[in-house]
This record gives C-alpha cells, structure tokens and sequence, in this order.
C-alpha cells in the first residue's frame, strides 16, 4: 500500500464478515519485530504511521519495506482465530 494520501490505496485494511465488533485485533510488527501498530476497532485500516506519530510529520510514516500483521478475530460463533501474513509500504 502506499499511504501518500493521494487518495487510493493509503490505509492498510482488511476486509471479512461475520466478525464480532469487540472481536477483533490487529497488530503491524517492523522487520525486527518491533510493534509499531494496533488496532481494534474493524473500520480502523493502517495508514502508515508508527506508534501514534502524526502522519503528517516527517517522523510519522514508517519506512519503505516489508512489514508482518498479525489479526486476531473471533466469529460470531465464538471461534478464535488468528492470520498472520505481510504487507508491502512503498512511499511515493
């Protein structure tokens, strides 16, 4: 994704159904493992910034690279699971 804010493909967000609303997590760990985002809130994409820094700044987004998100879910059946994949950030 590239947060650029141009207006196309600037957050981070999955997508599913059949999600409880307060069962849902989702955290964005750097190369070296590091937590740098979490969410829990299902409409809550990840728009690049690290820690809660002001994405406008020049600190604020995270570096081009490769970043590993773990989201945690329970369906409405209360079945836990958890996917675990990776996500690309390029900054144009």
């Amino acid at each position: 994704f590239t947060p650029d804010k141009n207006g196309r493909n600037d957050i981070f967000m999955p997508y599913g159904y059949g999600i409880k609303e307060d069962g849902y997590k989702m955290q964005i760990f750097d190369r070296w493992g590091e937590l740098i985002f979490t969410s829990s809130e299902f409409r809550k994409g990840w728009d690049g910034s690290v820690k809660g820094s002001d994405i406008n700044s020049d600190n604020g987004v995270a570096q081009d690279g490769v970043y590993i998100y773990k989201i945690m879910i329970t369906d409405l059946e209360n079945n836990k699971k958890s996917y675990v994949g990776h996500v690309t950030l390029l900054k144009q």
